[in-house]
């Protein structure tokens, strides 16, 4: 890995700077598994493992689907876990994070395949693009370190890196695709829009912008390789669609909730909101992501696509907009609709990977701008000095400043982890004496209170109390 005017800096320095820059960056995602490893049950995730564990995951489905949702790679994988045990739940975001990191590299080394792009930038890249997506999620605890928010709105983020770049590698093969590969991608999209309908909507937008600027496309060869894959992926989604939107268990959801605005209404509040949140995720929710995100993608354009020219047509611009605010509207519609307010912020994972990713394509482009018109050839040693402190200063309010506040939560995670555990050792040894009223004392730090969540109270009645009950297998169960 280089810069620009490497040959002005000390040996040392050019060697030591790219290893620094991938240690700093990797400080908040080494962070993120740490705290996260210390998360444990909370709210809804006493309900869905006991229900897996207690039906099985065909009889849970069926139960689940019926009366709730009709999200079947959400509803399973959650079962799944149920089965599997609460031992699972403190893997969840470190193995999250990790796979999405690993996701993230190699769709980046299919995206930029014949760039040969230095390994060690690619990697440094990666751990750039994931630290702006979990920065800029302003409800990370819930989105990374709750089970039933994990699963359903970060877990098909993963996937869908993935399948970018799937897309990719099938875009640079020399032979166009057969029936596995779209067998393939069509099965893929099927399971990772089973996962929410927050995610789905985005999905069907982001193929559907895909088909339209692969039809737009100058090259035939190109779109021969992949029109067959995107169409096979809308497919899938489309069934997959369709199955959700067949569960009756959606109108018993549905009425607990306000009844929905209007349509013109919806729509309007949709496109105000998805304007609003792009403007606050640049803005507010990880500014700091946004410009490393750019430069990183401006930096590796510059330096390594000199072969590629760059022509900006009002219809591209056009497209490539359509490709960004489409998805995020139609993910703020689903939210209206489903619930008649604007989604959650658990759920803000999901547009602000698509801003990130926008941001990076953006930078590409402004990279390879920048070395068609001979940028910084004739630039000075001072320019590169100052370059180097606004680096050093966006790194200390970035990954820096991201990981101290991190970490300062991870002594409230433990505390709650180890009370946590303490209060299954006590209801374990109450229901072992026979006792079927069980009362625990609250927990000093509560995760899913400080986070805005429901939590275990001191009436028995209550729903996520009724849960936590059957889940461990008493009659009731409250805090004293």
């Amino acid at each position: 890995m280089t810069i620009p005017g490497e040959q002005r800096l000390p040996t040392h320095f050019r060697r030591f700077l790219p290893i620094a820059l991938l240690v700093v960056f990797s400080l908040p995602l080494i962070a993120h598994m740490i705290v996260g490893s210390h998360t444990r049950m909370m709210v809804d995730d006493f309900c869905t493992s006991y229900s897996g564990r207690s039906e099985g995951l065909i009889g849970s489905f069926i139960t689940q689907y019926s009366t709730w949702a009709g999200q079947p790679s959400n509803i399973i994988s959650k079962n799944a876990v149920g089965l599997a045990g609460s031992w699972v739940i403190p893997l969840l975001p470190p193995l999250v994070v990790a796979g999405w990191f690993i996701a993230i590299l190699w769709t980046l080394s299919q995206v930029f395949k014949r760039l040969w792009l230095p390994h060690l930038l690619l990697v440094l890249a990666a751990a750039i693009f994931l630290f702006a997506i979990l920065d800029g999620s302003p409800q990370i605890i819930q989105s990374l370190y709750w089970l039933a928010a994990v699963i359903p709105y970060t877990l098909p983020l993963v996937f869908a890196t993935i399948f970018v770049g799937f897309l990719a590698r099938t875009l640079q093969a020399d032979n166009p695709p057969g029936i596995s590969t779209l067998v393939f991608s069509g099965v893929f999209c099927f399971i990772t829009g089973g996962f929410s309908e927050s995610y789905i909507v985005v999905q069907l937008g982001l193929l559907l912008s895909g088909i339209a600027i692969c039809i737009l496309l100058p090259s035939p060869a190109r779109r021969k390789r992949a029109l067959p894959v995107l169409v096979a992926g809308l497919i899938g989604t489309v069934l997959v669609l369709f199955v959700i939107l067949a569960a009756p268990g959606n109108a018993i959801r549905r009425a607990s909730f306000p009844p929905a605005p209007p349509i013109p209404e919806m729509v309007t509040s949709a496109l105000i909101h998805a304007v609003a949140l792009v403007v606050t995720s640049l803005v507010a929710f990880s500014p700091i992501g946004a410009i490393l995100t750019v430069a990183i993608s401006s930096f590796i354009a510059y330096r390594h696509a000199s072969h590629i020219a760059l022509r900006i047509k009002p219809m591209y611009v056009l497209l490539f907009l359509m490709s960004v605010f489409v998805p995020i509207t139609a993910y703020t519609v689903a939210g209206i609709y489903g619930t008649s307010f604007v989604p959650p912020a658990r759920t803000y994972i999901i547009p602000q990977t698509l801003i990130v990713a926008a941001l990076a394509a953006i930078g590409f482009m402004i990279g390879i701008k920048l070395r068609e018109r001979g940028a910084f050839r004739a630039a000075k040693p001072l320019i590169y000095a100052l370059g180097a402190v606004v680096m050093i200063g966006l790194l200390a309010f970035g990954p820096v400043r991201s990981t101290i506040q991190i970490l300062d939560t991870l002594p409230a995670f433990q505390t709650f982890a180890a009370e946590f555990d303490q209060r299954e050792q006590m209801i374990e040894s109450a229901r072992q004496r026979g006792e079927t009223d069980v009362r625990v004392p609250p927990f000093t730090v509560d995760i899913a209170e400080a986070v805005g969540l429901l939590t275990i109270g001191t009436d028995p009645a209550f729903w996520v109390n009724a849960c936590a009950a059957q889940y461990y297998g008493v009659e009731t169960l409250a805090t004293r």
